[in-house]
């Protein structure tokens, strides 16, 4: 499982060097509010998002960048840096030897606070792929670019009036809305 995943990244990221000379990987997982039994390090920060870096692969810019992009996402603007999981996927062949590849990792709490609803998702879900439909006639949504995102929507338990994107085309939309 892991090898063609592993192999169709490495010649994604070589095809992308050769073509515009620099590579971005924003590497995306989740975690749980509390510890699991295989986690090593159970006292460590269990914040809102963890931004997992690597030194020689995650450059100061790209931290700030990533930190500032991501803060309207965590109600709390609570985020930590390699808390409680460390390091970012780079290919072994590039890694440590090529700075045009640049790395992070994030992990987001799954928190008791995002909303598994299926009949007000599908509710919020019948006004916003309507949106994206309307987008893809107009040609504002080409054939890579939604193939490269997800335009997925989760609900987050808050009564804030608010949503936040997330990379790979994730949303959230907050309660609040739809009060």
């Amino acid at each position: 499982f892991f090898n063609p995943y592993s192999e169709g990244i490495a010649a994604l990221v070589r095809e992308r060097l050769a073509a515009v000379g620099k590579v971005t990987i924003i590497d995306v997982h989740s975690f749980p509010v509390n510890h699991s039994a295989y986690e090593l390090h159970k006292t460590d920060a269990r914040p809102e998002l963890c931004i997992g870096t690597d030194i020689f692969h995650t450059p100061a810019t790209l931290l700030e960048l990533t930190r500032e992009a991501m803060r309207p996402a965590t109600p709390t603007g609570d985020i930590e840096n390699d808390q409680p999981f460390k390091g970012c996927y780079v290919p072994l062949d590039q890694y440590g030897s090529n700075a045009a590849v640049q790395a992070v990792m994030l992990e987001i709490r799954r928190d008791p606070d995002f909303l598994d609803d299926p009949q007000l998702l599908a509710y919020v879900q019948s006004l916003w792929l309507p949106l994206v439909q309307a987008a893809r006639r107009r040609g504002e949504i080409g054939p890579e670019l939604d193939a490269a995102f997800s335009w997925e929507l989760f609900l987050v338990r808050d009564r804030g009036v608010n949503a936040f994107a997330l990379p790979g085309g994730f949303s959230g939309v907050y309660l609040g809305l739809l009060a």
